[in-house]
């Protein structure tokens, strides 16, 4: 029973999650190529909140919690990174966070978006072995 509970604790969230996404309009193709052909502002402004209510929450934290915070110099892969993240978001219609959420819909178009997080998280190992000597701190990629 234990490990039933402890299942709940994060299918519950997770599930909660995956409609609120659906009900902003994040799962939507449609909805994310008017985002990001700048004609519809909505989920951007929803981004906006969601960085807001997230930088209160971490300002308000414990002092114990703010402490584990990452601090230092910009990792040199965020800007390259966060480049094709966009890039592969805005021609799949699906971060990795949406893409369970759209399997959850049915939408089975989802399961390539989401055998290319499986592809570039093993292509980042992949080159980040052969080319660069980054500190990943908590990331293992081996």
């Amino acid at each position: 029973m234990n490990e039933f509970i402890r299942t709940l604790r994060f299918a519950v969230p997770g599930i909660l999650l995956g409609v609120a996404l659906h009900a902003v309009g994040f799962t939507n193709f449609d909805e994310l190529h008017e985002m990001f052909s700048l004609e519809d502002p909505r989920l951007f402004l929803t981004f906006a909140v969601a960085v807001a209510v997230t930088a209160v929450a971490v300002h308000t934290a414990r002092p114990k919690a703010r402490a584990r915070l990452p601090r230092g110099p910009v990792h040199p892969g965020i800007v390259p990174g966060a480049a094709l993240f966009g890039v592969g978001w805005a021609l799949t219609g699906g971060c990795p966070g949406v893409v369970f959420a759209q399997i959850g819909e049915g939408q089975l178009l989802a399961l390539i978006s989401l055998a290319g997080v499986f592809a570039g998280n093993w292509i980042y190992g992949v080159v980040h072995r052969r080319f660069f000597e980054w500190d990943t701190g908590s990331c293992d990629i081996g």
